[in-house]
């Protein structure tokens, strides 16, 4: 026979104890405090580091932009070609997305809408906030409908990584 005295407590210390036991292990590993072990490619923009560009005056769209950034006029050729194909293999979703261009670039055409705009502000930004990146020739930034930023890609990322964190970004986004 079952002494029931000694396993009801048995079981109701080990159903609070447990989760907490299981809580504290998750808090101890990368998962719970490494953005970078998500599943995201490009470089995190975190809470701590939070860049509104709407106070650099860049053009009001409710719409998801992408930033093409670049100081080489022989970099503006490659880069746009990578950023708007991002955008055009978004099939629907890609009239959810607007390409903003360095100055420099204005006179290579897109397929996707773009618009040039004045970046050196944005750049000068880029490398305050982030002074690891001026290694890069050129930067792709993803930007919210709310103008933050919210990845920052460079010329050591991969051709697709861009479009896969785009994708996921518009799926789960309400606004835009």
């Amino acid at each position: 026979m079952i002494n029931r005295k000694f396993n009801t407590p048995f079981y109701i210390v080990l159903s609070f104890i447990s989760p907490i036991v299981l809580a504290w292990i998750m808090s101890q590993t990368k998962f719970a405090t490494d953005p970078s072990a998500t599943t995201n490619h490009g470089m995190l923009i975190n809470q701590e580091s939070n860049w509104l560009l709407s106070e650099l005056k860049t053009p009001k769209t409710k719409m998801w932009k992408i930033i093409a950034l670049t100081s080489e006029p022989s970099q503006c050729q490659r880069m746009l070609e990578h950023a708007d194909a991002s955008i055009i293999l978004l099939n629907e979703q890609a009239k959810r997305v607007h390409l903003f261009t360095s100055d420099i670039c204005q006179n290579i055409k897109t397929q996707s809408p773009s618009s040039t705009m004045n970046t050196a502000a944005i750049t000068n930004n880029l490398t305050t906030f982030f002074p690891k990146l001026t290694e890069s020739s050129y930067y792709e930034l993803i930007v919210d409908p709310q103008d933050h930023v919210t990845l920052i890609y460079t010329d050591k990322h991969g051709q697709k990584d861009l479009m896969k964190d785009l994708q996921v970004l518009l799926k789960y986004s309400k606004v835009g």
